[in-house]
């Protein structure tokens, strides 16, 4: 059964996204030259806010609240 977060999820990127773009693993990470398998969301805004600082690119650092749409694990670490 999937797991419903029980508080604001965010998501901290330099991406410039849009209300309604997907956010999937698979694709090129904002923090290593490979794929991953999974996308970091957190609860707190100060881990966030890490995401963007170490987000690759150059555009400015962006902060989305988002919704998870299926199954996660709860990372303690973030």
């Amino acid at each position: 059964m999937p797991r419903t977060p029980l508080r604001l999820s965010t998501h901290g990127t330099r991406a410039d996204l849009r209300v309604g773009d997907l956010l999937a693993p698979g694709f090129a990470s904002n923090y290593q030259e490979q794929k991953l398998s999974w996308i970091y969301f957190s609860g707190t805004l100060d881990a966030a806010i890490w995401g963007c600082e170490l987000a690759k690119g150059d555009g400015p650092e962006r902060i989305y609240v988002v919704e998870p749409t299926g199954a996660f694990e709860d990372d303690p670490n973030l």
